[in-house]
């Protein structure tokens, strides 16, 4: 039986369509905000607030982290900030920053080991390899924070999630230093009839009243209430009942999908933590529609709209990684700016392909250079 998880008070300060299917009204919300990008970076980021709250899977007796964390990358304008402060006013401890030093950062985390780290702009941090090696320390499967200095020692478990903004031009670096594999990627570019489309509605929005404040409050308040589940000894969810077909079908996808990147890049990347993904999402997606599952005895029961979508993120993932890595791959044969030009201007390529090799395409004097 299903378990009543927020009391019909409550229910009634919030939309029924929220209540009846928070993952769309979420995604809904943001792609008003940001057409043709919100619902495509929601799809993401929604999940992120509810996986920092949600216990650890079970693999062989060992513990994978449940926590979900995007690298977005898109160009200047393409709703990095946008998104950045929507899900810090929705999301639970919130830290935003631009840049910061290794000091200040160890400092807000020990003094906030539960957070949701948000980097608007990840090329100047990158640069301090100090502050690249905490934010991994921070993100991955050790979480935890760990620093010596002639004054103190810092050994830290922490429980946070990350959203780490930059540019596609960054995509080189990320690939060569395994950020890229870290977290789940998302890349939003804009082709030209979308380009009009955003601008059209930018016209069109001029004067109009907001009601954007209203429905961010209500999704605020909707995930406030999963974090009071949570901490309520009788109602929180302390595991998770995964059908065994569930799993099945999602690693028939990822193995044919990962054979098909092996053989076509020959690169040497190992893919395991996108199907480590595809139980994060399974979860999270369960749990941040929690008012519709099946909840027995603290145990969360993910049903088949959670598999559909877990899928379906964890493909994309796949198939955004294979076309960076095999554009890195093609801009390695590749010597001279002129070779360069006559690939990005012929009808030989996708519009994705132009603007991946046009983002990731290092030159220096005249001539493609690779690091």
């Amino acid at each position: 039986m299903t378990e009543q998880y927020v009391k019909e008070e409550e229910n009634k300060k919030l939309p029924e369509s929220l209540l009846k299917d928070p993952y769309k009204y979420i995604c809904d919300f943001a792609e008003e905000i940001l057409p043709h990008a919100g619902r495509k970076i929601f799809q993401l980021l929604s999940l992120m607030p509810v996986s920092l709250i949600l216990p650890d899977l079970i693999y062989k007796g060992k513990k994978v982290r449940s926590n979900i964390n995007v690298l977005f990358l898109s160009p200047p304008s393409g709703g990095k900030s946008t998104a950045s402060e929507i899900l810090s006013n929705i999301t639970y401890s919130p830290i935003s920053v631009r840049s910061v030093t290794p000091a200040k950062l160890i400092h807000k985390i020990h003094a906030n080991p539960f957070f949701t780290f948000i980097v608007e702009d990840y090329a100047t941090m990158s640069q301090d390899e100090v502050v690249g090696k905490i934010i991994e320390g921070l993100l991955g499967e050790e979480k935890r924070i760990q620093r010596s200095t002639m004054v103190s020692e810092i050994d830290d478990k922490t429980e946070g999630v990350g959203l780490i903004c930059g540019t596609p031009s960054d995509l080189s670096e990320h690939l060569s230093g395994g950020l890229l594999f870290r977290l789940v990627p998302l890349v939003i570019f804009h082709g030209i009839e979308e380009h009009s489309s955003i601008g059209r509605n930018i016209i069109e929005g001029i004067g109009q009243e907001n009601h954007f404040e209203e429905k961010e409050e209500y999704i605020k308040m909707y995930y406030k209430k999963l974090l009071e589940i949570q901490r309520d000894e009788n109602k929180q969810i302390t595991g998770y009942y995964i059908p065994k077909e569930f799993g099945e079908r999602a690693y028939q996808s990822w193995d044919s999908g990962t054979k098909r990147i092996y053989k076509n890049t020959n690169a040497p990347y190992n893919y395991f933590r996108s199907l480590h993904e595809f139980f994060r999402f399974l979860v999270a997606h369960a749990f941040l529609n929690i008012q519709n599952r099946k909840v027995e005895k603290g145990i969360l029961y993910p049903n088949e709209e959670d598999f559909r979508v877990a899928l379906k993120l964890m493909k994309e993932d796949l198939t955004l990684k294979y076309r960076i890595i095999r554009t890195s791959t093609f801009l390695r044969s590749i010597t001279t700016t002129k070779e360069l030009y006559e690939i990005i201007n012929s009808d030989k390529i996708s519009e994705e392909q132009r603007i991946l090799m046009q983002n990731m395409a290092k030159i220096k004097r005249g001539k493609v250079y690779h690091e």
